[in-house]
């Protein structure tokens, strides 16, 4: 992926613990590096992650929707493309397999790691959005406050978490802990995936502003790299940010 630049840069993140809802809360201002920005393609990104060292990307939209990888050079190299009917959504992966959503279709694409195969489809009931793997259970969201617990094997809901935030999205499981991003905005939340307790709240505010162009270029994508460090992307955004989320 090539690196646009190296310079490193600041952005306030809001720190928040939710106790009563909005109206009671602490909170707390604390400082986030940017530590690079890389040149992408623009795609609708819908799903990011490391798998095997490479970074997959589910692409959204009807008649436009595939899943590839995304090189060091920054380009999309698709590597299927899904029927028209379909809308991807998120994705996730285990030991075996990558996952990926559709959004209002109700299937799920079983996928082989390496090649990213069809190994089988999957219906399931509702609409899907975000997508992670605790390691037990798939977590769908589905733009409300919810969290499906899915099977890994059936994907067949086994409990639902309720939190209170509206519109989760892409989703992100990371050492005991759930990133989300919420739908046309410029936050992530860090949830208790145990409780839907909120952790905090990261306003990215200062890099959605650079990628104003339609209503539909939102912050949309997180992948955990190591640590504290995760790759931040959008939907349409000609860059994703190497970040470091405490």
């Amino acid at each position: 992926m090539g690196v646009f630049s190296n310079r490193k840069a600041k952005i306030w993140v809001l720190f928040l613990v939710a106790l009563l809802g909005l109206s009671a809360c602490a909170t707390e201002v604390v400082e986030l590096e940017v530590l690079e920005e890389f040149d992408v393609d623009p795609t609708f990104v819908q799903g990011l992650e490391i798998v095997d060292d490479r970074m997959v990307v589910s692409v959204g939209k009807y008649g436009n929707s595939s899943i590839g990888f995304i090189g060091k050079d920054g380009k999309y190299e698709k590597i299927d493309e899904l029927e028209d009917m379909y809308f991807a959504e998120g994705m996730s992966a285990s030991d075996k397999y990558i996952y990926q959503l559709t959004w209002r279709e109700n299937m799920l694409f079983v996928r082989d790691r390496t090649t990213l195969d069809v190994v089988k489809s999957i219906k399931y009931d509702g609409e899907g959005w975000g997508l992670a793997f605790d390691g037990e259970f798939l977590i769908r969201s589905d733009g409300s406050n919810k969290l499906f617990y899915h099977d890994l094997e059936s994907f067949e809901v086994k409990k639902v978490v309720e939190t209170k935030h509206q519109m989760l999205n892409e989703l992100e499981f990371v050492d005991g802990k759930l990133y989300a991003n919420i739908w046309q905005s410029s936050e992530i939340v860090k949830l208790d995936p145990k409780t839907g307790e909120t952790i905090e709240v990261f306003d990215l505010s200062e890099l959605t502003q650079k990628h104003k162009g339609t209503p539909d270029d939102v912050l949309n994508g997180i992948a955990h790299i190591e640590g504290n460090e995760f790759y931040i992307g959008g939907k349409n955004w000609d860059k994703i940010y190497k970040v470091r989320l405490r």
